[in-house]
């Protein structure tokens, strides 16, 4: 992560115009970076959410994803279930 955010700092005018950081820090050594790196935040916002809102909102997107996954997967199977059908019968024969 370090080498990302010392990118971000010399090529970017995050540190006069300002950059919000999503998700980060999680941790107590992202806590210790950004305190090393003497980037001090000027305000800080957590949000509150009831899970059922964030499931409703992210649970469609990551059900199409499965179901395309396992479409897939279910596609796969049947040519290998097909191929095998076909050397039974060549073996057969």
């Amino acid at each position: 992560m370090s080498l990302r955010f010392r990118f971000f700092l010399q090529f970017f005018s995050c540190r006069s115009t300002g950059f919000v950081l999503e998700g980060f820090p999680r941790t107590p050594d992202d806590c210790q970076f950004l305190a090393q790196s003497g980037l001090y935040p000027d305000a800080t916002l957590l949000l509150m959410v009831e899970d059922k809102d964030v499931i409703k909102r992210l649970l469609p997107g990551e059900m199409d994803k499965w179901i395309a996954r396992r479409k897939s997967q279910n596609e796969k199977k049947q040519k290998i279930h097909e191929k095998k059908a076909e050397i039974k019968v060549f073996q057969s024969s």
